[in-house]
């Protein structure tokens, strides 16, 4: 309405009318639980496992019992929480209930939960074991992984013996090799095994509960230059035996299929990547859910969780990061072979005046890759801390609590560094290769892509292992000296 403030007719203003919302009566209201097929289980919502929600003698009988009851109950809404079918079982629902002299009011059926069988297949080591204990936490994630390579080695050997000929033919640098399924079933086994291998030697260098990530925690004692020491020399060291497993991988495989065989050892190393994408994404959730309860006041206990949590995750991103940098190198190994036969190189001679430039510089690329990387990082983090403190300078009430930061311009400075100043290392990693070719022949881009391989990889897991070593090793001072006291 209209009307008038301090009873001057010249000013008037406009009362917004209240509206009443309806609130919902709980009594109205149900859910239903059904399964998604024999012995499935919807954890954590229910124990035991549900009846599955497939049609019995063309209908579905199983949610049309507790449909009557609700509509004879005075039910107007209707949750419905399924895994299986439920597409179907939803325009069931729709078709029959909806209409037909039957009134629901402004109610609806839902469906909270819908995955597909498929989806929860390809995760079954999963469901294996349930974490009680805090210690548990990291065995588990290992035993997932050595349960899922064991799956895959079973299922690679029936591929290969139902879906391959018993022998075939294929070409290593233009010369005929002939090739048993048997052994390139040893070419996609010994990836996956390596990839394992891979795994455990990631979760030793980088998890807190053994002596390398505590040894870079003792070293804090004495200040930050020894931790540096300490959390280097754990990278280097960790390279040993990943680089063994993968020049294994790469000398059986090559030995039985050629080039061939060195692409399907990658295929091998990759086909546990359900479970090592899952167990990676664990890592970035956990670090958040921590960050949300520090943020929201949270008891010190709900804390002390999520850190542990988080210390796990710390692994398994390095270890997920150990395959995704074994298969990177084995890929792009076998690239490197397609380019030399494309090319027609028939031997890189490191002897070679050119082809020993090409090996110098390619060495030097990925160091001076990773000191742009770095140094973005360090220049994007630098005007962050300057904007951060332009606020508590400038914005009153900051430093007490009482004002709020301006959170859109620390966004903006993050977001604007992560694209820009990925532009330069780009540009080198894909105009390298056209220079070197263009100007100084295929010999010197052999050596040049020889070069960059061999050294890309050792740095790739030095750095990936280092930084997770020191992440723990921040969170077992926490835990030791913190959390204890």
């Amino acid at each position: 309405m209209l009307k008038s403030i301090l009873g001057d007719p010249n000013v008037m203003t406009f009362q917004v009318p209240s509206f009443l919302r309806r609130k919902a009566n709980p009594k109205n209201v149900v859910s239903i639980i059904l399964g998604g097929g024999s012995g499935v289980q919807l954890f954590p919502l229910t124990k035991r496992a549900a009846t599955p929600a497939v049609p019995v003698g063309g209908c579905y009988r199983l949610i049309d019992i507790p449909m009557s009851n609700c509509i004879n109950s005075g039910i107007n809404k209707v949750f419905v929480l399924t895994q299986f079918n439920s597409a179907s079982l939803n325009r069931h629902i729709s078709r029959t209930y909806f209409g037909n002299g039957i009134n629901f009011g402004d109610g609806y059926v839902e469906e909270l939960i819908s995955h597909s069988f498929l989806s929860n297949i390809c995760l079954f080591a999963t469901d294996f074991f349930e974490i009680k204990l805090v210690k548990e936490i990291e065995p588990a994630l290992k035993k997932q992984l050595v349960i899922s390579t064991v799956l895959m080695t079973v299922g690679i050997a029936i591929v290969s013996w139902i879906a391959l000929p018993s022998t075939f033919t294929i070409f290593n640098f233009g010369e005929q090799k002939v090739v048993k399924n048997w052994q390139l079933f040893l070419c996609v086994s010994v990836g996956l095994w390596a990839g394992l291998i891979i795994g455990f030697v990631t979760e030793y260098y980088t998890s807190n509960a053994y002596s390398p990530v505590q040894d870079v925690a003792d070293s804090c004692r004495t200040g930050a230059a020894t931790n540096v020491i300490f959390g280097l020399a754990l990278g280097y060291k960790s390279v040993i035996i990943p680089i063994f497993a993968i020049a294994i991988s790469i000398f059986v495989s090559f030995s039985f299929a050629a080039m061939y065989g060195v692409a399907v050892d990658a295929l091998g190393m990759l086909s546990t990547i359900a479970t090592g994408l899952a167990i990676d994404a664990y890592g970035p959730i956990s670090d958040n859910a921590g960050g949300i309860a520090e943020m929201a006041g949270m008891s010190h206990r709900i804390r002390e969780r999520t850190d542990a949590l988080d210390a796990a995750g710390n692994t398994t991103a390095a270890i997920g990061k150990g395959f995704a940098i074994g298969s990177a190198a084995l890929v792009s190994l076998a690239l490197f072979g397609a380019f030399v036969s494309r090319a027609g190189v028939t031997t890189v001679d490191v002897l070679t005046p050119k082809v020993f430039i090409g090996l110098i510089v390619g060495v030097m690329l990925p160091y001076w890759f990773s000191a742009m990387t770095m140094k973005s990082v360090g220049s994007a983090a630098l005007k962050m801390v300057e904007e951060v403190r332009r606020q508590f300078n400038t914005i009153p009430g900051l430093m007490e609590g009482t004002a709020k930061p301006d959170y859109a311009t620390c966004v903006t400075i993050s977001t604007d560094a992560s694209i820009k100043e990925m532009i330069p290392p780009g540009a080198l990693v894909m105009l390298t290769p056209l220079i070197v070719g263009i100007f100084f022949g295929v010999e010197t881009l052999s050596g040049v892509l020889a070069g960059s391989l061999v050294s890309g990889v050792q740095i790739a897991i030095s750095a990936s292992n280092t930084g997770g070593a020191w992440d723990n090793a921040k969170k077992y001072i926490e835990v030791k000296y913190y959390f204890t006291k």
